[in-house]
Parts: structure tokens; sequence; C-alpha cells
């Protein structure tokens, strides 16, 4: 297989880390609510249950139709460095490829909301309301439900030798720090406790200027 050469590919989570607040959450704390999802998130960061059996009776909680899950996800903001830190990797063709085990019908509709000539590869579970609550058909076939290191992993298959940059915030943005060699952490979410009780090497960011100047000065050097 002829390999494409390509010094940076960069993958970034969606909730949480490309916007501010988790879409899903929004919607899970109010059906499910807010106490139960962190119990909940918690088994999953302790591996007491799988990510899919967490999401499954999380999403299942939901009964809003479509139009109500936009009508209560309409305020959630975009990180306020966002817009420019895409328009520089554009600029640069390093590509993005967003990862996500949100849904993503939900991603697509914020994305085209808030973002203009968004071009970049999603990767994510997709929800499925036929029944009157929200089912969820899953990326693949692992008890993540998405697994995100096996992504990257095949999507680096196709590059020679790229430095890879990870972006994310929670749990599950864990697994992708095995195929990352540089790790950005949302500061106090889960994924900065991960990597700080496993001793893995990462750089904590507040919003999106972090790794923009991170790059800038990557590129420079």
């Amino acid at each position: 297989m002829t390999k494409t050469k390509q010094n940076i590919l960069i993958f970034s989570d969606f909730d949480g880390t490309i916007t501010l607040q988790d879409t899903g959450s929004v919607l899970i704390d109010e059906f499910f609510s807010q106490a139960k999802r962190k119990a909940v998130d918690e088994q999953v960061f302790n591996k007491e249950i799988t990510q899919v059996e967490a999401f499954t009776a999380m999403w299942n909680a939901v009964t809003c139709d479509w139009e109500g899950c936009k009508e209560r996800l309409k305020d959630v903001a975009l990180d306020p460095y966002f817009k420019e830190f895409y328009a520089f990797i554009q600029s640069k063709d390093i590509p993005l490829t967003v990862l996500s085990s949100g849904l993503i019908q939900i991603i697509n509709w914020y994305i085209g909301k808030h973002i203009d000539n968004f071009n970049s590869v999603v990767a994510a579970n997709e929800g499925d309301y036929s029944k009157g609550y929200w089912d969820v058909k899953y990326y693949d076939e692992t008890p993540y439900g998405h697994d995100k290191a096996l992504t990257i992993s095949k999507s680096k298959a196709n590059y020679e030798n790229p430095l890879t940059l990870f972006i994310g915030d929670g749990i599950t943005d864990l697994m992708a720090c095995s195929q990352s060699d540089v790790v950005f952490a949302r500061r106090g979410r889960d994924l900065e406790k991960y990597c700080k009780l496993n001793s893995i090497e990462h750089i904590a960011f507040d919003d999106f200027s972090t790794i923009l100047d991170w790059l800038k000065n990557y590129l420079n050097n």
C-alpha cells in the first residue's frame, strides 16, 4: 500500500473539547439525571462497566425528539478559539479528524450551525429515535462503542510516520493516548486526571489558543 506523506495528523474529541459543554450530557442530565450520569461515568472510569453499557443506559433514557434535542442544545458554546485554530490548520493543509462517542446527527447539525467551510472527517456513533427514545448504533463492535485508539491507528497506517496530536477531555478519550505522540487534555477533566494517574505526558489546555500556539511554535522550529 502506498502511504501518503503528512507531517502532522490531528484528532479531536467533540463534546466538551470543541464545544464547551457536552451535548450528550445536556440531554442525559435532564432525562437520566446529572447525579446518575456522574455515577455511571465513575463506573466507566474505574472499569466496572463498559462504555457501551453506560451509553446505552443513558441514551435510552432520553425521550425528546430531534426538534426537542436541537432546542435544548441551541445555547451550547463553541470553544472561543476553535474557529481560529481550524482556519490555521486548513491554511497549512493539516488534516483534522473529529472522533466522538456522541451522536453524529448532533455533531453535523452543530458544526453546520457554527463553523463555515468545515470539511473534516467526523467519526461518531449514530442515534436512532424510531422507538420514542434514543438508541445508539455504535461506530464499532468494541466495548467502547467507538474505540478512538483503533480509529487513530487505522488512519495513521495510511501515512509515513506522522506526528499524531490528540485533543480531548473525558472518559471516552482515555485510550486514544496510546496512539498519540502529543496529548492535549482539557484542564480539570477526566482525561487530565487519567494522564496524571498513569504518568502520561500531556499538555493541559483551557481553550484552543494553547493548541494553536503550540502548533505555530512547532512549525516554526
